[in-house]
């Protein structure tokens, strides 16, 4: 093969192999972490704002997924990065519709029955998390350096500690009054998150969303 028509099909290559790139970097992993905290509403910081760095075409949706069983009753979240959305079912509340907007600080919507009005502070070093949902308090901060999580949910106590080892995180501790321990680990080529939350099995898979994410969140998945 001539010189030219070599360079050509390396070229052609390339695109693909960007993209098993990322699908591996989305993740949840220590290099997830060393990115601002909500990694699917975050962009790239060399592109122009309008385009989503997409060069004029239009913005790539990854839709991340939580999908199976959680506190005894299905669960079925959707996060759609181009718009920073959490939307579907958890906890017996079908309408959870949520909207994260870090770049004015708060989580609007709906979610556990009634409206959701936290603010949203994402910095290096962690994220803030305080308001109501459904009329109830929310408070708490994740501290990525010290790995853990602490505060309150629905007016109980929130206490958890998060390790992490390549691509799998284990989260212990306490929400709500029972003991927490979700252990997240590839098996058989896909994801899952398994083990108890607030006294229930937990048999969850896992697509596209990082520990960042899951941990800003948590308030969808604690009973309330």
């Amino acid at each position: 093969m001539k010189r030219p028509l070599i360079v050509f099909a390396l070229l052609l290559s390339l695109p693909a192999a960007a993209e098993n790139l990322e699908s591996l970097a989305a993740g949840s992993s220590l290099n997830a972490l060393k990115l601002p905290a909500l990694r699917f509403a975050t962009q790239n910081a060399d592109a122009p704002a309008d385009d989503n760095g997409r060069g004029g075409r239009p913005p790539r949706r990854r839709i991340g997924t939580l999908a199976g069983t959680l506190n005894g009753a299905p669960i079925d979240l959707r996060f759609t990065e181009v718009h920073r959305r959490v939307t579907g079912a958890v906890n017996g509340d079908s309408s959870v519709d949520i909207k994260a907007e870090p770049e004015n600080r708060r989580i609007t919507g709906r979610a556990q029955g009634g409206a959701v009005a936290l603010s949203l502070i994402v910095g290096a070093d962690g994220v803030k998390v305080e308001g109501t949902v459904s009329g109830r308090p929310v408070r708490y901060e994740i501290d990525w350096k010290a790995k853990t999580v602490r505060g309150e949910v629905y007016g109980q106590p929130l206490s958890l500690d998060f390790t992490l080892d390549g691509n799998e995180w284990t989260i212990t501790g306490d929400a709500g009054g029972s003991r927490v321990r979700l252990h997240q680990a590839p098996e058989t080529g896909a994801a899952h998150v398994r083990g108890t939350l607030q006294g229930s099995e937990a048999a969850v898979g896992i697509l596209h969303v990082n520990l960042a994410d899951f941990l800003t969140h948590f308030y969808l998945l604690v009973k309330p």
